[in-house]
């Protein structure tokens, strides 16, 4: 009895180790638009306008917008 108790434990234990290295290895398959090289990059946007300043005046980025 207790050889089928072991038996059972190692089948789980097996198991769990395949599961695990599983785990472990697939992020290595998954390719992802948000992990690029710097080279395949597009160019940096020109900085317009931002809300800098909003406790002066609230609308910032609406009166840039109107002008």
């Amino acid at each position: 009895m207790w050889l089928l108790t072991a038996l059972v434990g190692l089948i789980w234990f097996i198991v769990y180790i395949i599961a695990m290295i599983a785990l472990y290895i697939s992020p290595l398959m998954i390719r992802s638009p948000c992990i690029v090289e710097k080279s395949e990059l597009p160019t940096k946007p020109l900085l317009l306008a931002h809300k800098g300043a909003s406790a002066v005046r609230d609308n910032y980025v609406l009166l840039f917008l109107v002008y």
